[in-house]
Order: C-alpha cells, then structure tokens, then sequence
C-alpha cells in the first residue's frame, strides 16, 4: 500500500448511496429483480439507493463502456449528496476501468465501496493505490433482490460493518447456519426463496495463529491484478479467499 489507511465513515439511515454496475450487465438484464432489490435496500437498511446513469445498461457482458462505467464510479465518489456505493453484481470486466479511475481524487472523497466477486478488482486496487478502506460484502442483484426478502444474515452483518454502530470491531469471520446452493431463473414471472440446507463444519487445513489487515478476495479477480500496478502487497496480510464453485467461475456463497 502507497499511502496512509483511509477509513471512510460508516453509512447511516437516510444516506443516499450509488448503485453502480462496474462489471455485468444484470440490472439492465433482470429490470424486476434490480428494482425489488433497490425497495429491498431501502426497506431493510433505510438507505436511499441511487441507480447511476449506467447502472442499468446492458453491454455484451458488461454494463457499459469502460468509459461510461468508469465515469459513473468517479462522479459517485465525488457527488457531495451520495455517502457510499454499492455494485449491484459482480462480473467479469471491472479491470477495465481501473486506468480510468482518478484514484487521488477518491481518496479526497473517502466512501464506503460495497461489493463483492469481480469487484475484487476495485476493492484491491482503492486499498493498493488510495489507501482506502472498502468492504467485500453483499450486491444488489443477487442479495438483496432474493425473493421473498433478503437473508436476514445478510442484512444484519452489512448493518454491523458498514453502518453505524458501536464503533467497535465487527468481530470474527461470520459463519452462516446454512449454504444456498441453488441458481434460479432471475428472468422467471414467479419467482420463489431458494433452498437452503445446514452449512458443513468449517475444515481447518492448518492450524496455527496470525495477524494483519484483512483482504478479502474473489480469486480468479484477484488473479487479474497480479503484476499491475493496483495489486496490493499481500505481506503481513491475512487473506480471506473466495473461490469458485465447481468450475463454473461463480463465487460459493453461504447465505450471504
């Protein structure tokens, strides 16, 4: 990291948040799903969600233009009314925006960063280049646009962490009492939960104890930053992976 940790303030009840898409085009793709997702936010966190102007375009597999994505995350960092942004999916294009990013310019407009899988990319490279603290934690489409309702495991940590609380750490890794396994049709007229099943108990692969700032990753993503100039220096870090399941390149998820 090249520059001193940038913590920004937690979110509150009433802040305006971006909704931006800086990977797939999903909330262009799945209109229904992306706004039963914006009232979810809304309802669960009192957060005011505010889709960017390319929030919902669809792209080939992208959202937008490189360009068009890139300004959207600039003007959201630099927007005196907005307090923090949410991605609303992950993907597989956002690298393609980094050298578009004015990252002095969002470090002088710190915001909380929320999402998740291919937002890896931009969660490392505002912690490498910026010094900026982001969170890899829930998106629109795929959390908060679950049917009925968003998991209430999932709503309560985003509270914890992102929101203000206690000021006080989040405490240890969650660990969710059950694992969703089931990929449903986004585009279906009826949509309905997904089922869950318990989680398996945790595998400890080596134990021991350690120490540092936490990353957390999506690896294929993380992959992509390696040798370029927004890869972190993962030393003395402790590094929290997510990894694909089944060989399909779609992040295992476990209630979140």
């Amino acid at each position: 990291m090249n520059a001193a940790l940038v913590l920004p303030e937690a979110l509150r009840p009433g802040d305006r948040v971006a909704v931006a898409s800086p990977s797939w085009g999903g909330a262009g793709l799945f209109p229904g799903r992306f706004d039963r997702a914006l009232a979810a936010l809304h309802a669960t966190t009192g957060l005011v969600p505010v889709p960017t102007p390319h929030a919902r375009d669809s792209l080939d597999w992208r959202s937008a233009t490189a360009e068009d994505r890139a300004a959207d995350l600039m003007t959201a960092f630099t927007d005196p009314g907005i307090r923090g942004v949410v991605c609303a999916i992950g993907g597989d294009h956002a690298a393609q925006v980094l050298p578009l990013l004015d990252f002095d310019t969002i470090r002088a407009h710190p915001k909380p960063l929320i999402g998740y899988s291919d937002i890896t990319v931009l969660n490392h490279a505002l912690y490498a280049t910026a010094g900026l603290t982001s969170f890899y934690g829930p998106a629109l489409l795929p959390q908060f646009g679950d049917h009925p309702a968003p998991d209430p495991y999932t709503v309560d940590h985003f509270r914890r962490v992102v929101m203000a609380g206690t000021g006080q750490p989040s405490g240890p890794v969650p660990r969710a009492g059950h694992v969703v396994e089931e990929y449903l049709d986004w585009a279906a007229d009826e949509p309905r939960q997904r089922e869950s099943r318990p989680a398996p108990p945790r595998t400890v692969l080596r134990p021991g104890t350690g120490a540092g700032p936490l990353l957390a990753a999506c690896l294929p993503s993380a992959i992509q930053l390696l040798g370029t100039p927004w890869q972190p220096d993962y030393r003395g870090h402790v590094l929290v992976l997510d990894l694909p399941d089944g060989g399909t390149g779609r992040p295992t998820r476990t209630g979140t």
